[in-house]
């Protein structure tokens, strides 16, 4: 009777014993794996904001734009008209035409870079026709600046083979038109990239020859 007693206290213990246990549940691998996301996802976010913001203004600053030519003075040095008369039966003569006159260019680098120009090249037309051109030689523009260069025009005996008529005519009113080109080739000077640049600007310039100077001009067509 008390062995039973003691052996059902026993058995009573061991219940408790068993009451008092706490098992722990795993932790979730999902939860670990939405947890590593997050970590991982505003910051990418915030760099993709921030390049999104930073990449606009890299390109504002060291994207190329073209310069700005602007032709400043005019110095006409001297212009002439030799005619003689030809062989063949034409009632035309020949004509050649010696003109030469100074030019001051402006050359506006907006570019927060240098700028290296190869060539300013001058062509000088009249009435759609070319009738000369000159080169000089190349230099170089400093970032956010301005740069004054200096060309002459020279075009010595140049023979007139079109328009020969109207040229008589318009030296005889005093009142010669003459179309120039002024051109610059050049190059932005970046680290790796040198993006090439070409700019022209049109001139329209009437000239008197008796007189020897320049009675009008029109600047600034960039082309």
């Amino acid at each position: 009777m008390n062995s039973r007693t003691a052996r059902g206290g026993g058995e009573e213990e061991d219940d408790d014993d068993d009451d008092d246990d706490v098992f722990l549940q795993p932790y979730p691998q999902q939860r670990r794996r939405q947890d590593d996301i997050c970590d991982t996802f505003w910051p990418t976010i915030a760099i993709l904001v921030a390049l999104c913001l930073l990449l606009p203004l890299v390109g504002f600053v060291l994207w190329p734009q073209s310069p700005e030519l602007e032709v400043k003075q005019w110095k006409l040095n001297g212009i002439s008209i030799d005619s003689s008369s030809t062989q063949g039966g034409s009632i035309l003569p020949e004509v050649g035409l010696n003109v030469s006159w100074d030019l001051l260019v402006a050359v506006e680098n907006p570019n927060y870079v240098g700028l290296a120009y190869d060539s300013l090249m001058v062509q000088v037309l009249y009435k759609d026709s070319e009738i000369g051109e000159v080169e000089s030689a190349g230099g170089s523009v400093a970032a956010c600046s301005t740069a004054n260069v200096t060309a002459t025009v020279s075009l010595q005996a140049t023979q007139i083979l079109y328009n020969v008529k109207d040229l008589l005519i318009d030296v005889a009113n005093r009142e010669l038109p003459l179309t120039t080109y002024t051109t610059i080739n050049g190059a932005v000077q970046l680290l790796l990239l040198k993006p090439h640049i070409t700019v022209t600007v049109a001139c329209e310039v009437v000239v008197d020859p008796k007189a020897q100077e320049i009675l009008r001009q029109d600047c600034g067509l960039d082309l």
